[in-house]
């Protein structure tokens, strides 16, 4: 039984890992998102990323909501802006995705090794939004293709370590029941 339940244990940690890096997770939204220079969107990131989860805040004009995934606090650089995207416009290596449509900009965190396409129309509850007007990236991950940036601190392998000891348990225990 014991070992049922550690094969139970690793079959679920390792699910939990694999779904943290392969979905995109809407960080929060800026309203309006304008202007769209280097600095603007450089601080709607940074000012999301500070609020926690399921929060409203109003400063200078414009009203930023974070969605119910509680992004991590991390400095934000990096910034490369796409124009005029083409279809559909495909991100990969990056931690940050700020998308605007009509007068919102949208941020989305990547997992790790994610490809993440992004939306050419994109509209919220309240029917805001339109298409996409251009899109920017920020903090490139190492050994992706986007440059330098954020290391992943071990926990893919980690992950990787608890699959493995899930499945080495699994057999084990299939080979006692033969």
């Amino acid at each position: 039984m014991k070992k049922l339940n550690f094969t139970l244990a690793c079959a679920a940690i390792s699910l939990a890992c694999s779904q943290t890096g392969l979905s995109a997770s809407i960080v929060g939204s800026v309203d309006p998102g304008s202007p769209a220079s280097e600095s603007a969107e450089i601080g709607y990131v940074t000012t999301l990323l500070g609020m926690g989860a399921n929060q409203t805040l109003n400063s200078g004009g414009k009203q930023y909501i974070t969605g119910s995934y509680d992004a991590p606090v991390v400095a934000v650089g990096g910034y490369l802006k796409f124009n005029s995207p083409t279809n559909p416009a495909s991100v990969t290596g990056y931690q940050f995705v700020l998308t605007k449509y009509g007068n919102e900009s949208w941020v989305w965190e990547l997992g790790i090794n994610e490809i993440f396409v992004v939306p050419q129309t994109f509209s919220d509850s309240n029917n805001s939004g339109g298409g996409l007007s251009h899109y920017s990236v920020f903090n490139s991950r190492p050994g992706t293709g986007g440059g330098g940036g954020v290391p992943d601190g071990g926990t893919t392998i980690a992950c990787l370590g608890m699959a493995l000891l899930g499945l080495g348990s699994m057999r084990r225990l299939v080979a006692t029941k033969a």
